[in-house]
């Protein structure tokens, strides 16, 4: 038990490096082999924690080499245009100005059904409100609508916006974060008086945000 606990705790600290040295990416972002080598490793890792007699330095070697070239796949991605098509692949063009590419479909092996479920998740219901449908190199869709049919931006409206910067967590489930509030020059007593304003208490604060105008956000615990 003691082996296989060994085991198991050293391959997934050294796949969790491996990840890192491979680039921060979500399944749903991954490139056809980037999942590719995901598959691979979960595999390779899982043979010397289920045979206790399989040295463990196959293991480590395999996965090793499959980051290795992994690395040096990417670098040489980055470079050729080539070698970046041939592993990745080519986005595609679906709908154009409200028109279905079948023949794209057709390549891509991808039924009405599938279009228009994509198309729902973009919260898009009418083909024709389409100006651009593009499948991208990890599966995803992106959707440009037609400028009719588009949200009206502050810019187009002529109307001036202050940007209020990204919102700031200070308070977490009840903890004051100390660390980030010295960014906003703000210290605890500040964030104290502010949640005593709403008649509360910093132990009954689940959520607490500000941004670069001072306004606070403040959501109770339930």
């Amino acid at each position: 038990m003691l082996v296989t606990l060994f085991r198991t705790t050293f391959l997934y600290v050294f796949i969790i490096i491996s990840m890192r040295l491979m680039g921060k990416r979500q399944i749903g972002e991954m490139q056809p082999n980037e999942f590719v080598i995901t598959i691979l490793i979960s595999e390779l890792a899982a043979i010397p924690i289920q045979d206790i007699d399989s040295p463990i330095s196959n293991a480590f070697i395999s996965i090793s080499v499959l980051i290795i070239l992994e690395i040096i796949l990417s670098v040489i991605s980055m470079k050729s245009r080539i070698v970046r098509r041939a592993v990745n692949g080519k986005y595609a063009v679906i709908i154009k100005d409200g028109i279905i590419d079948q023949k794209q479909m057709k390549a891509m092996r991808m039924t009405a059904d599938d279009l228009f479920e994509e198309l729902r998740l973009k919260d898009v219901f009418n083909i024709e409100q389409v100006a651009y449908a593009i499948v991208e190199n990890n599966g995803k869709m992106s959707v440009l609508l037609r400028p009719e049919h588009s949200p009206a931006t502050a810019g187009q409206m002529n109307v001036s916006t202050e940007d209020a910067g990204m919102e700031l967590l200070v308070v977490s489930d009840g903890r004051i974060e100390e660390n980030r509030i010295e960014s906003f020059k703000l210290d605890g007593k500040a964030i104290e008086r502010e949640i005593k304003k709403h008649k509360l208490r910093v132990e009954d604060v689940f959520i607490m945000t500000v941004d670069r105008q001072n306004t606070f956000q403040i959501v109770k615990k339930g």
